[in-house]
């Protein structure tokens, strides 16, 4: 692979991370004060009792969950679509359960949100902004190749022409 493709192809790796990561947020939300709307994607963070009380549904030692809310239930408590869980070692993997969970408030010691951050949205546009024009310059300065710059036979795609014989 030519050098200019590595680094085209590392700058649009790095790029693609940056807006892959750096867009989105979980803000700290009250859920009494302004409860989450259906469809609203959570971190909820269990508390000690809450891990131990749990554990039936969502497996021993989960310290946070992350989902959707299904629903509210008739007292006001989220039941959540769990997809994730993070464990009170740090380590974090797909839940494994079947349908949906309801977090009693006594359970609950925080409420996070999914959001767009608009801050990290800007610098992550202008990152993108930068690597095209980056790749656009990088393109326009060696796209087009020459025969003087190949060295070698001058047959820069490896191609052979039929020998001729004489008659």
């Amino acid at each position: 692979m030519h050098p200019v493709s590595r680094k085209v192809l590392a700058l649009v790796g790095v790029v693609g991370l940056a807006a892959d990561t750096a867009c989105y947020a979980y803000v700290p939300v009250s859920p009494r004060a302004a409860p989450v709307s259906t469809g609203s994607a959570v971190r909820v963070t269990l508390t000690t009792g809450g891990t131990e009380d749990l554990a039936r549904y969502l497996g021993p030692r989960v310290y946070a969950v992350d989902g959707s809310v299904a629903s509210i239930d008739p007292r006001g408590d989220p039941v959540i679509g769990v997809t994730w869980v993070q464990l009170v070692d740090g380590s974090r993997q797909p839940w494994m359960g079947e349908g949906v969970v309801t977090f009693p408030p006594a359970d609950v010691a925080g409420v996070a949100v999914h959001t767009l951050d608009r801050r990290k949205s800007y610098i992550v546009a202008a990152l993108v902004g930068i690597g095209l024009a980056t790749i656009a310059y990088t393109a326009l300065q060696g796209g087009g190749g020459n025969i003087r710059d190949n060295p070698g036979d001058g047959n820069p795609l490896g191609l052979r022409a039929p020998a001729i014989r004489p008659h």
